[in-house]
């Protein structure tokens, strides 16, 4: 069956950091550019992440990163988890940046605001909190 995709459908980003943790210190400190943006299919963003590890992870983890995408009910609708892109060195910053984009794979989203949030995790699932944003 093919899918038709709409040519205009326009996803209104903004992008926060998740609260995790419970009341731990912050790992790390993370800004993001842009703090807004729009995408339309099929267009591309570049969002940047500066990441400052303020804290060595317990046993020299390398965290993931996810990053997903909530839509006005908080429900995920997109995800983008990837390996924290060097090796965790507390006081090391670490800059790079993730391309955004409408995959024709997935089902196309609708017009409307969405927001991105974007946090770090363990293979056994903890969540660390983060300061920033």
């Amino acid at each position: 069956m093919k899918k038709t995709l709409p040519l205009l459908a326009i996803a209104v980003l903004s992008i926060l950091g998740a609260a995790c943790g419970g009341g731990e210190e912050p790992v790390a400190g993370l800004q993001v550019e842009p703090k807004t943006l729009q995408l339309g299919y099929p267009e591309v963003q570049t969002v940047r992440f500066a990441w400052t590890p303020a804290l060595s992870l317990e046993g020299g983890a390398t965290p993931t990163v996810f990053v997903h995408l909530l839509d006005d009910r908080n429900t995920v609708v997109r995800t983008f988890d990837h390996s924290f892109p060097q090796p965790w060195r507390q006081g090391r910053p670490v800059e790079y940046g993730v391309k955004l984009y409408q995959s024709a794979l997935g089902d196309p989203l609708p017009p409307g605001t969405y927001r991105l949030t974007v946090g770090l995790y363990n293979q056994e699932g903890k969540r660390w909190p983060l300061d920033g944003l």
